[in-house]
């Protein structure tokens, strides 16, 4: 087996068959997810003019269990800077990695990106990247083991984003292998 491959019942099996008592593992990421805005909803309830269905963290929880660790879903934060920086804090006690959806573009109402730039370490910022421009990545309070990803708010955006951003980052200690496809040579025998 090579280092950071997953655990599965034959691999497990076979690290008793060559008599290891005790392998060492790396331990499931817990990763927060948070999406803000005022107009987001629930699915399943019913919707006023200006408020849509919260639908990017139920895709983003998908795709980190997905990876392999544990996701940790938030209710949607309203645009408030105070409740925002109190939701950031409790994620940031109970997970390892903290995701968020919405809120760093260029308008008056992007607070993820203006509270991480008062209160935060941001990496770096408006990366070009199509769908989906303009990711976030930075530390929450200066903490190294809490960092935040900001995905696009918009669905169709916001998964594929984190695909190509995060994913990476989530799985960079083993290797996946339903992300990554083996193959090994084998003949095909035909049987009647």
């Amino acid at each position: 087996m090579n280092k950071g491959a997953q655990l599965t019942p034959s691999s497990v099996g076979l690290c008793a068959t060559m008599g290891h008592p005790q392998i060492p593992v790396f331990q499931q990421a817990t990763i927060g997810i948070l999406s803000t805005g005022d107009e987001l909803q629930l699915p399943g309830t019913e919707l006023n003019e200006s408020e849509i269905y919260e639908s990017n963290s139920f895709g983003l929880v998908g795709l980190v269990k997905w990876s392999g660790h544990t996701a940790k879903r938030y209710d949607s934060v309203v645009d408030s800077i105070d409740i925002l920086r109190k939701s950031l804090d409790k994620a940031a006690e109970e997970c390892d990695l903290i995701l968020t959806s919405g809120g760093v573009s260029m308008g008056d109402w992007d607070l993820v990106r203006k509270i991480m730039e008062e209160e935060g370490d941001i990496k770096f910022w408006r990366v070009k990247i199509r769908p989906g421009s303009p990711p976030l990545f930075g530390y929450w309070k200066g903490s190294p083991n809490i960092w935040i990803t900001r995905q696009p708010g918009k669905q169709p955006r916001s998964v594929p984003n984190a695909r190509c951003t995060v994913s990476s980052r989530i799985n960079w200690r083993r290797w996946d292998s339903r992300t990554t496809r083996p193959s090994s040579a084998c003949r095909i025998v035909q049987i009647r």
